[in-house]
């Protein structure tokens, strides 16, 4: 299957947007609005590359990693079943029944780890001897209580602890109770301190980001009138033009419920309106209400990015830079993982069926000792 690869080179800018112009060295203030157009645009191919490969991942996942990881299970399940047979049967020595109680605990964990097995649960149990619910309760309450220790909180009975994110949010709770307990608030600040009157400088500060906000939201309207004077399909005589402006007034309508005056600036540009030479020679009043809010916009793309990356380290417990090559790079590893371990158990499936080729493959088998561990919570 070919995979999709995205590159990490710096993507160019957004041809139209570039500022130029031949009568004068381009302003510092100009500079700085075509480097943070180039920044937007290389952001915004890498979150479009990111969608489509979750799209690739997901699809992957539900498509290559769960039937394997289903079909391991039985084979898991199976392969149980037959040790199980094995055990009993004479001629069997009394090590070799260890080792095959050893392989049976094993392969029943296994399965029990992917699904619920009422069977395999008591495989696990026989040839464990031991129950493994009440291990499972004991792992439940050795980990609750390490948490607990930690953070200074409490989880109760009713925690999910199989649920990473069912236990974190039950421990921000403990801790917001805590905090307002202690007479704060999420910002730290006593709640029976009372509110002190902002300094001058404190209210200058106010009224500018205030005045600011408003110039900016100003801003974006402004632009998004221009299209909307240019495209309104009502005044439109012509049945296909009238179409092509609907389709272009459904963009602009949707960039300007997003606040996004890159999408309308390029919305501008599509239709002609504008051009590089007339950015190049807007007012550096406006030049920076136009900068001031193409830096909102790049720092949401960022923190979407972030966002991505971020649950897939988490989720694959991965450290280190995270990249839509690496991820689906994951994914062949997995799959190439799983395909390897069902033909491992396919084969001593296969072994099973005869105790004379179980005998002598038992000979070889060295069982790995089960270890509870549970990576929920990359600590």
């Amino acid at each position: 299957m070919t995979l999709p690869l995205f590159s990490d080179d710096p993507a160019p800018a957004i041809t139209g947007l570039v500022l130029t112009s031949a009568e004068a060295p381009l302003s510092k203030e100009q500079k700085a609005f075509n480097n943070l157009v180039a920044k937007l645009d290389k952001a915004r191919k890498k979150l479009a590359g990111w969608r489509e490969t979750l799209e690739v991942f997901h699809r992957r996942c539900a498509g290559e990693l769960e039937p394997r990881e289903a079909r391991q299970a039985d084979l898991q399940a199976g392969l149980a079943r037959a040790l199980h047979a094995a055990h009993g049967q004479k001629g069997v020595t009394a090590a070799e029944r260890r080792k095959l109680s050893t392989l049976i605990v094993e392969l029943a964990a296994g399965v029990l780890e992917a699904r619920d097995d009422a069977e395999m649960k008591a495989l696990y149990n026989q040839h464990g001897e031991t129950d493994y619910d009440a291990e499972e309760e004991a792992a439940d309450a050795d980990l609750k209580a390490m948490l607990e220790g930690i953070f200074g909180v409490e989880l109760g009975d009713d925690v999910d602890m199989r649920s990473p994110e069912a236990v974190a949010a039950h421990m921000e709770a403990q801790v917001r109770a805590q905090a307002e307990a202690a007479g704060e608030d999420v910002d730290d600040t006593p709640f029976s301190e009372p509110p002190r009157r902002p300094s001058a400088r404190q209210q200058a500060r106010e009224a500018r980001l205030a005045a600011d906000e408003k110039a900016m939201s100003q801003t974006v309207r402004d632009v998004y009138r221009k299209l909307a004077s240019a495209l309104h399909p009502d005044r439109e005589p012509d049945p296909a033009e009238r179409q092509r402006k609907t389709a272009l007034m459904q963009r602009v309508n949707e960039a300007y419920q997003a606040n996004n005056l890159l999408q309308l600036l390029e919305l501008q540009i599509e239709i002609e309106q504008i051009d590089s030479a007339h950015l190049a020679g807007l007012a550096p009043q406006r030049l920076k209400r136009y900068h001031q809010i193409l830096r909102a916009q790049l720092q949401d793309l960022e923190i979407e990015i972030f966002g991505i990356e971020h649950g897939l380290r988490q989720q694959l417990h991965l450290r280190g830079r995270m990249t839509p090559k690496l991820l689906l790079q994951c994914v062949e590893a997995d799959v190439a993982t799983l395909d390897g371990e069902i033909r491992r158990l396919e084969g001593e499936l296969a072994i099973s069926a005869d105790l004379k080729a179980l005998k002598a493959w038992l000979k070889g088998i060295r069982p790995a000792r089960r270890q509870e561990a549970w990576s929920g919570f990359p600590f």
